[in-house]
This record gives C-alpha cells, sequence and structure tokens, in this order.
C-alpha cells in the first residue's frame, strides 16, 4: 500500500518533469528590399551595362511556446532545405509584435512561455538523419531540433507564415 502510494506521488511529480516543453512553434519570415543609387537605364551611358536591382534579404522570426518556465536546449533547426546553428535564445513577453512599417500581432497574450530563437550560421556538419527525420525534412519547411531531459526531440512547421515585405529607399 505504502509502496503504490510512493510510487503513484513519484509518478504525479515527475510525470510533468519529462513532457515535452515545446507547444507551438510560430516562424515568420519577412524580405527586405535595399534600396539602390538610381541611374538612367541606357546602356551607352553606363559601359554598355543596365544597373541590377539589389537582392533581397530574408530575416526569420522564430518563436517558440513553452509549456512551463523551464527552456529547454536549442540545438538546430531546418529552415528550407539546409539545418543552421542556432545563435542565441531569449525569453520574451508576449504578446509578440512585428517591426513597423505596419505591426501586427504575431504571437497573442497567454500563459505560455515564448522563446525568441535567432538562427545562427550553416550547421558545420551533415546532420545525423534516421527515415522518421529524412520524411520530416522533405515535408516541412522548418524543423526545430531541441535537446530535453537527455533525449533530442524534433519539432516540424508545415509552413512559414509571409510577412509583407520592406521596401527602402
Amino acid at each position: 500500500m505504502k509502496k503504490g502510494l510512493l510510487f503513484s506521488m513519484l509518478t504525479a511529480f515527475l510525470l510533468p518533469l519529462s513532457a515535452q516543453p515545446v507547444s507551438r512553434l510560430y516562424v515568420f519570415s519577412r524580405e527586405f528590399y535595399p534600396g539602390m543609387v538610381r541611374q538612367r537605364d541606357v546602356p551607352s551611358e553606363n559601359n554598355g551595362s543596365t544597373a541590377r536591382p539589389p537582392d533581397s534579404v530574408v530575416q526569420y522570426f522564430i518563436y517558440a511556446g513553452l509549456n512551463g518556465k523551464l527552456v529547454p536546449a536549442f540545438r538546430k533547426i531546418w529552415l528550407k532545405g539546409k539545418w543552421y546553428s542556432i545563435q542565441q535564445t531569449e525569453k520574451i513577453s508576449s504578446p509578440v509584435y512585428s517591426s513597423p512599417p505596419d505591426p501586427k500581432q504575431l504571437i497573442p497574450e497567454g500563459k505560455q512561455t515564448i522563446v525568441r530563437i535567432i538562427p545562427g550560421k550553416l550547421f558545420p556538419r551533415k546532420a545525423a538523419s534516421f527515415p522518421a527525420l529524412q520524411r520530416m525534412m522533405n515535408q516541412q519547411e522548418v524543423i526545430l531540433c531541441y535537446q530535453w531531459n537527455g533525449k533530442y526531440y524534433y519539432y516540424p512547421v508545415q509552413t512559414i507564415t509571409l510577412l509583407d515585405p520592406v521596401f527602402s529607399e
């Protein structure tokens, strides 16, 4: 009787500690188009060439919604076909709004702990892959890899939410 009671109390206490902490992954992207020096598109005046518009830069905004206050160890992230290391994570308060112009609410206010994840450089070596992860990599645009209680977990997101592009002069 006492052993059963002790076992049930330990299970009730330790079960929340072993549950996966990431309950939602929010991924947004925004294209930034830099300004350019305007010139006439007359090849004879520009040494035979025309002005090429500058390339756009895509910036990703990644947020993890966590159950509880503990933050797992984020290891790497799969973005559009490539693995990236995690450069930095930081806890932020909700609600989360996009930056100007035209700020929009990205994440509503709630009880979850929100962590901003900033991707770093390309992952230096080939990431371990097993059949289930390979299938996930073929079907998903984003996969977050994190470590929790000594085990690795992979959290997939099928699509990235696109924010309005920003044009600068």
